[in-house]
């Protein structure tokens, strides 16, 4: 959703990027605790323009804060919540990030739920001014438990896994994976130049080969266009529009 959405007012890709950088501020200052009930003001002309989206938007970005916080080990504070509010002090195209205060109850790291999730309540109560300080504990509802993350694997010999440009690595386990935007995918990459569902990854006899499924922006291995099963390499260079991802082994 977050790349289709074609506004003049504030993008929902950029409200999107800067909570997950919000998240990643707290959870610095906070031995990765990070609240897990936010308040986003904006701009009441750039909220009417999302308005046919709004509810939409709330779903995405609650999928955003427990898959991000799964992914990053994150501890999230309380059930997760968004609350999208006008506010004229907002310049238009920008917003402003409240992060709720971390409760003095600590939740397990969460998993990522699955994109099909209806959306979740987004009434947020006793937000703090934004900031990438310290957050002060305050009394707070005991968080609802949430289920463990399935714990990352650490490469061997045999392994497979696809590196990001930052360093990010992606392990591929089990027989098949997916390459996508939507939150669900095996490997998530939530950049507009990326399908929901991109492409799809399956172990054949110990190797694996990708296959594009109908993207937008297509898949390319070594720069050439690939539609059909294609096997990879070590050392290959996976394109998903403008998002690259190198082969390694072991």
């Amino acid at each position: 959703m977050f790349g289709r959405v074609r506004i003049r007012g504030v993008r929902p890709i950029d409200v999107g990027r800067r909570l997950v950088a919000a998240m990643d501020d707290v959870a610095r200052a906070n031995a990765n605790a990070v609240p897990a009930s936010w308040k986003i003001r904006l701009n009441p002309a750039d909220l009417e323009e999302l308005a046919t989206i709004r509810e939409a938007l709330v779903h995405e970005l609650t999928v955003t804060i427990a898959n991000h916080a799964a992914f990053e080990g994150y501890l999230l504070r309380g059930p997760v919540m968004i609350d999208i509010r006008p506010d004229s002090a907002v310049p238009t195209r920008e917003c402003q990030l409240e992060p709720a205060p971390l409760s003095a109850a600590v939740a397990a790291p969460v998993a990522a739920p699955d994109a099909t999730d209806g959306a979740a309540d987004h009434q947020t109560e006793g937000a703090v001014a934004p900031g990438v300080g310290a957050i002060p504990e305050a009394d707070a509802p005991a968080p609802t438990p949430a289920p463990a993350a399935r714990p990352r694997s650490t490469s061997g010999p045999g392994s497979w896994a696809l590196v990001a440009a930052d360093g990010t690595r992606f392990l591929l386990e089990g027989d098949v994976a997916t390459i996508g935007r939507q939150a669900g995918s095996s490997i998530h990459i939530p950049d507009s130049n990326v399908s929901r569902l991109h492409a799809e990854l399956r172990r054949v006899s110990g190797s694996w080969t990708i296959e594009d499924r109908g993207s937008t922006n297509g898949t390319r291995i070594n720069g050439t266009m690939t539609v059909d099963p294609t096997p990879l390499a070590e050392g290959d260079v996976i394109a998903l529009g403008a998002v690259e991802l190198r082969v390694e082994r072991g």
